[in-house]
């Protein structure tokens, strides 16, 4: 089976479009702070630019989230299909394995009462029964119908 979690380095080569615009909104919110720093006193234009930032890594956070998640989804699917096979397999090979015990020990895997007679079936019912056979039978239905009486 394949490794269920994938590497950092894979990761990244995922999901490198979608990083990298929010490592740079970093470097933007390491500026903002840098130059905080050095005032006295902070504009308002620092709070609302930080804000504005830290919002659009919560999104981008969320957004790397759901594509992991679908991901990971994906996988579990692929795995489920190849387990999913992998037991078609291995009932396959066991109805082999019957087959051949079977086969060893003389039981036939059909066994259709036409082949232990070895005759075909008829399909009509009239031909089949013979003449005696037929007075037999009117003789037993009269005898009960008698009997009724």
């Amino acid at each position: 089976m394949t490794n269920f979690a994938p590497s950092i380095q894979e990761f990244i080569m995922i999901y490198q479009d979608k990083i990298e615009p929010y490592l740079e909104l970093i470097r933007d919110l390491e500026k903002v702070f840098s130059e905080a720093q050095t005032k006295e006193i902070l504009p308002l234009s620092f709070f609302s630019s930080s804000i504005d930032i830290l919002n659009s890594l919560k999104i981008g956070v969320y957004e790397i989230e759901a594509l992991q998640l679908q991901m990971m989804q994906e996988h579990i699917k692929e795995v489920e299909d190849e387990i999913d096979e992998e037991d078609e397999i291995n009932e396959i090979k066991e109805l082999d394995e019957i087959d051949e015990l079977n086969e060893v020990k003389g039981i036939n895997k059909v066994n259709i009462l036409a082949d232990t007679i070895g005759r075909k079936m008829i399909p009509d019912f009239e031909k089949s029964v013979s003449l005696n056979d037929r007075f037999m039978v009117q003789r037993d239905l009269l005898k009960k119908n008698d009997e009724d009486k």
